[in-house]
């Protein structure tokens, strides 16, 4: 990690908190009195100053490497088909994987305490301790809350849960075995009733039965010894152990539930500009006169845009048989 930077640099940082603009950041270093370097440079003068920055910016800037670095690991781990508390890692809801992604950025964050002389188990005790009086940085102050997993304002992390983190870390390591699988929280597990592939079959209609007029017809459906629902019990098996997706499939088409299912966010940070590029048509909200015969029609607009600078690149207009 550089020890000095030009405001440039300081400007391209995106620091939260601090100056957004070149003059904010010129401002900033005069009055605080930053101390600085002369390097040579191109520009006006031949030389430029490069600024020592304070401790508050070096552990913002420490904290943003490893946090680089971690989503640098989760992308390029590939999820093993191995189960965990009757899950495969492949199928981990986005609440068990941000979990594990902070669990993930505070072993990082004390392994790189312990490379710099400390030992392990001073290294996590401070680490506690730092956390209980509320000193750590503020991104990984809110990292051990998540990470926690575990409600309630002011809660910490235990010093038994980070043993146990790094030590997940250590041996998915040396194991080879993916590390985000290892560190997300098992989901609890329910029992299915016995009535619930019985109600399901009336529920799943593409006609979209009420609940009500499925309890009416479940009890021809059920065996003698098996005791109908109750509507409430119907009704939270429904909503509450059952994903979104799955309580209206065979309600709903396919093309339905792709609008149900969850997406991936993808982060574009590090792209240059013109490395991805996309492009999406739209038809025109109003008719006009074709150019041709003069009667009216909707053309086709496509916008192509730069993704890393979210800029505008080029359009096209559509036109029956060819584009202008």
């Amino acid at each position: 990690m550089k020890t000095h930077y030009n405001i440039a640099d300081l400007l391209a940082l995106k620091l939260e908190g601090f100056p957004t603009t070149r003059r904010g950041w010129e401002y900033l270093v005069k009055t605080n009195n930053w101390k600085y370097r002369e390097v040579p440079s191109r520009g006006k003068g031949g030389i430029r100053k490069e600024y020592e920055v304070n401790s508050e910016i070096k552990s913002i800037l420490h904290l943003n490497e490893i946090k680089s670095q971690v989503n640098s690991e989760v992308k390029v781990q590939e999820i093993p088909t191995q189960v965990i508390c009757n899950q495969q890692s492949n199928e981990l809801l986005n609440w068990q994987r941000e979990i594990a992604e902070s669990r993930l950025f505070v072993v990082r964050y004390i392994q790189q305490q312990i490379k710099q002389g400390t030992k392990k188990t001073p290294a996590i005790e401070k680490f506690i301790a730092d956390a209980e009086a509320l000193i750590l940085p503020k991104e990984m102050q809110l990292t051990v809350q998540k990470a926690n997993a575990k409600a309630g304002e002011g809660r910490t992390v235990s010093r038994r849960s980070v043993f146990d983190w790094v030590k997940a870390v250590e041996e998915s390591e040396q194991h080879k075995i993916n590390v985000i699988s290892v560190l997300a929280p098992k989901a609890r597990r329910s029992e299915i009733p016995v009535w619930a592939m019985d109600l399901l079959k009336l529920w799943a209609q593409p006609q979209k039965p009420t609940l009500a007029a499925v309890l009416e017809l479940l009890p021809s459906y059920l065996k003698a010894d098996v005791p109908c629902p109750t509507y409430n019990q119907a009704y939270r098996f429904i909503k509450e152990k059952m994903g979104n997706v799955e309580a209206q499939r065979g309600r709903m088409g396919n093309r339905e539930l792709k609008n149900l299912q969850p997406f991936i966010r993808r982060d574009t940070e590090q792209l240059l500009p013109t490395d991805v590029y996309t492009a999406d048509g739209h038809c025109f909200d109003a008719e006009i006169a074709h150019p041709m015969h003069g009667k009216p029609f909707r053309p086709e607009i496509t916008a192509i845009i730069d993704v890393a600078t979210r800029r505008l690149v080029g359009w096209s207009i559509d036109l029956p048989g060819q584009t202008t």
